[in-house]
């Protein structure tokens, strides 16, 4: 590195929110971190913080994690160690156990950022200095905007962000890719090339090598800038709504715990104008699953699924992991573990029959056309809300033939296509019955016990509707 006294980096170049923070915790007495990879970006990040440490290099710590997943990660372990000995700051080092057995993009990043938290609260470190780049805003946009995400996903990468307690900040935001490697050229400075950068495997180069460029074809040098508008814009709309919904949620919840200290809140009142708001609701609902430690737990369409209930019905339940529920009943979001159901058992009569949890099943002896019985034949039936079944399985629907109950562990029965009986659990998985309608389940049973239909899943292959357009009807609502 015999560049040193000759880097510098154009203020106009510079994130203005970043470099500020950096400067002024540096002027502070702040000790300063620099994650580096001993690529060209972050190379550039450290020899940044290096300029504004001049003079105090004991404040600069240079942190370097060896994820031992290329042959080469040794060498650039030792490569960045004798660039940050060059500087005269220190060389913090931290390596994965052992290689990892599956690698992905999504894992070597979480190990990284759980070595730089963990590093700056044992350090002091009033931030760490990353080398995000505006090809990486172009790159992440399209990504989130492949995974659809909302306003906050698609502001990142933020120029500053807090992780575990960590501040981060990303200086490079605004410069691209030959920017910062024509600075480092003019300085004699040197970096390492990643090769898996160039690798298919990872969805990012994927979109680097082809998908970006297809797009910047199309508008000629102005994809980075539009990306870098875009998140920007993003990011303003995100904090302002943030503010809001933190200004309402602190007024109705006065005593409510945000620090995430202590025993985290179950409950979050909901403001009357803001109970059927979609925006509000999703946002209360990552609030408490982040104060209790779910948020990474719970997949974007379970939330999507809540929302769109608590909006349309007033009401609202979802599944969100380690046993709980998270619920909404039109002024609380709120957790529970919910209560298992007592068994029960129903004898059915014609028509509609009550069933526990606000369920309705009704039972009607019904003369097909030709033409609709044909079809039931075909399996073009959805069993999701009504089955058909033949007489047979009744004695011709005389009174009390016919029982609904609760599931039981051990329940089989051959669904439709199948002479051999299998479980309710193993059908259950087949058909991608969500959890939480797995365990209010019930089935409809002879006398003889044998299951003749589970809502949701196929009828019984032994009393399917085949010899008579005169059938037994059984139509579920609200399951």
């Amino acid at each position: 590195m015999s560049g040193k006294s000759k880097f510098k980096i154009p203020r106009a170049l510079l994130e203005p929110s970043a470099a500020r923070a950096v400067e002024e915790a540096a002027a502070r007495g702040g000790r300063i971190g620099a994650a580096c990879s001993g690529g060209a970006d972050s190379v550039c990040a450290l020899m940044w913080a290096a300029s504004v440490l001049r003079g105090r290099e004991k404040n600069l710590f240079v942190l370097h994690f060896n994820h031992r997943e290329r042959a080469a990660a040794d060498s650039d372990a030792a490569f960045v160690g004798g660039l940050a000995r060059s500087l005269g700051a220190e060389f913090v080092l931290g390596a994965a156990e052992s290689a990892p057995e599956r690698i992905s993009e999504d894992a070597l990043r979480k190990m990284r950022l759980a070595f730089f938290a963990s590093k700056s609260a044992e350090l002091g470190l009033s931030a760490i200095v990353q080398g995000h780049n505006s090809g990486d805003v172009a790159e992440t946009l399209v990504m989130r905007l492949m995974r659809g995400s909302g306003g906050e996903g698609m502001s990142a990468p933020r120029p500053l962000s807090h992780f575990r307690g960590a501040l981060f900040a990303r200086p490079l935001l605004r410069m691209s890719k030959a920017e910062i490697k024509k600075i480092l050229s003019a300085a004699k400075a040197e970096w390492r090339e990643d090769e898996t950068n160039s690798s298919p495997d990872f969805l990012r180069n994927r979109l680097r090598a082809e998908i970006v460029p297809a797009i910047d074809a199309l508008c000629p040098g102005e994809f980075a800038k539009s990306a870098l508008r875009s998140r920007a814009l993003f990011q303003e709309d995100s904090d302002f709504a943030e503010r809001v919904f933190g200004r309402e949620i602190a007024a109705a919840n006065p005593r409510l715990e945000l620090s995430g200290s202590g025993n985290p809140p179950r409950e979050l009142f909901i403001p009357r104008e803001f109970a059927s708001d979609p925006a509000f609701l999703r946002r209360a609902a990552a609030k408490l699953l982040s104060l209790n430690s779910l948020a990474g737990k719970t997949r974007s369409g379970c939330a999507d699924s809540f929302v769109a209930a608590a909006v349309s019905g007033g009401a609202a339940r979802v599944c969100v992991g380690e046993g709980l529920e998270m619920f909404f009943d039109g002024s609380i979001v709120g957790l529970e573990k919910p209560e298992p159901l007592p068994g029960w058992e129903i004898v059915l009569k014609s028509g509609r029959n009550a069933l526990p949890g606000g369920r309705v099943l009704r039972v009607e002896k019904v003369s097909l056309t030709k033409a609709r019985f044909e079809s039931i034949i075909n399996g073009e039936n959805d069993d999701s809300a009504r089955a058909y079944i033949d007489l047979s399985a009744t004695g011709g629907l005389a009174g009390g033939a016919l029982v609904a109950r609760s599931r039981r562990d051990g329940d089989r029965y051959p669904p439709l296509g199948s002479r051999s009986p299998k479980k309710l659990k193993e059908i259950f998985n087949a058909k991608k019955i969500p959890a939480r309608k797995r365990k209010s389940a019930f089935v409809v049973c002879n006398l003889r016990g044998d299951i003749l239909w589970s809502p949701g899943l196929p009828p019984s292959e032994l009393f399917k509707a085949a010899g008579s357009r005169s059938v037994i009807e059984l139509t579920c609502e609200k399951f």
